[in-house]
C-alpha cells in the first residue's frame, strides 16, 4: 500500500504543478493582451482564448485534485451523527456513488470529444476536441482517485474492526 500512496502522491504533484503552469500561462497571456492592448492599441487575437482554455483545463483538473483532497462540499453534520465505523461506510458508499456517476460523465464526455475534433477553434486554429479532452482526462482521474479513497476507507474500517476485537 506505501507504493500506491507513494504514486497516487506522485500523480497528484504532477497535476498540481500542470495546475501551476496553466495558472502562470493564463496570467502572462491575459496580462500581455491587456498590455498590447491599452499601450501598443493592438490585440492578441488568439490571448483570449488561450485564457479561457487554460482556464477550462484548470477548473477541470482542479476538480480532479479537489476530489483527492476530499475538498468538496460535504454534508459533515449527518453524517458526523453517526458511528465512526457507519461514518466510513456512507464514506465508501457516497465514493462509489460519484465514481458511477463520473464513469457516465466521462463515457459522454468522450463522445463530445470525438465531435468536437472536426471542429476548430477561430482564434488558436486548434481542434476543439483538445478542450474538450479536459473532461473525460479529468474525470478519469476522479475515477481513480475514487478508488484510491474507497480503498482507503475500506483499509481504515478494516482497522477500526481489528481494534474493536481487541477490546
Amino acid at each position: 500500500m506505501d507504493l500506491v500512496k507513494k504514486t497516487v502522491d506522485y500523480i497528484t504533484k504532477v497535476i498540481e504543478y500542470i495546475l501551476l503552469a496553466l495558472f502562470i500561462v493564463m496570467v502572462a497571456v491575459i496580462f500581455g493582451q491587456v498590455v498590447t492592448r491599452y499601450l501598443f492599441h493592438k490585440s492578441l487575437h488568439w490571448a483570449e482564448e488561450l485564457g479561457i482554455y487554460t482556464m477550462i483545463w484548470s477548473c477541470f483538473l482542479g476538480t480532479a485534485i479537489a476530489v483527492r483532497k476530499k475538498a468538496h462540499t460535504r454534508m459533515g453534520f449527518f453524517v458526523g451523527l453517526l458511528s465512526v465505523k457507519k461514518q466510513i461506510i456512507m464514506e465508501i458508499f457516497v465514493n462509489l456513488l460519484c465514481m458511477a456517476w463520473m464513469c457516465v460523465i466521462t463515457n459522454y464526455a468522450f463522445k463530445v470529444t470525438a465531435i468536437g475534433l472536426r471542429n476548430i477553434s477561430t482564434g488558436l486554429k486548434i481542434p476543439l476536441g483538445y478542450i474538450y479532452f479536459s473532461l473525460p482526462l479529468s474525470g478519469i482521474i476522479m475515477i481513480f482517485y475514487f478508488i484510491v479513497l474507497s480503498i482507503e476507507q475500506v483499509l481504515n474500517y478494516r482497522e477500526i474492526r481489528k481494534e474493536d476485537t481487541k477490546k
